[in-house]
């Protein structure tokens, strides 16, 4: 079991710091969508699922558009910017007692 570290980017939020990244923009442009979800935190050497939901983005504002999901990056750089997760953190610890707790309120895998 591990410690869940998710990494979650709304095209919302992308369109909203810089409106050249429209969803037909991300769709065929695709290295600088792994560039830009990289950059953000997801660690894109695994697996991303792409959905089309309703939500709440990091702006607070409910939108229904794409978002990508993956796991959170566990490298150093990442983890000392200041923006990474408590979880992420924690996971990277490997520490088998925090894994513990997380799986006492259901945050594992």
């Amino acid at each position: 079991m591990n410690i869940v570290a998710l990494c979650i980017v709304s095209a919302s939020e992308l369109w909203t710091v810089d409106n050249k990244y429209t969803e037909e923009y991300l769709d065929q442009n695709p290295e600088e969508l792994q560039t830009i979800l990289y950059s953000l935190g997801m660690n894109t050497g695994t697996s991303i699922e792409v959905q089309e939901v309703t939500h709440r983005n990091r702006f607070n504002n409910i939108v229904t558009c794409k978002r990508w999901v993956g796991n959170e990056r566990l490298d150093k750089e990442w983890l000392n910017s200041g923006y990474a997760s408590q979880e992420a953190k924690d996971k990277a610890t490997g520490s088998k007692l925090l894994t513990d707790l997380y799986r006492l309120r259901g945050a594992v895998e």
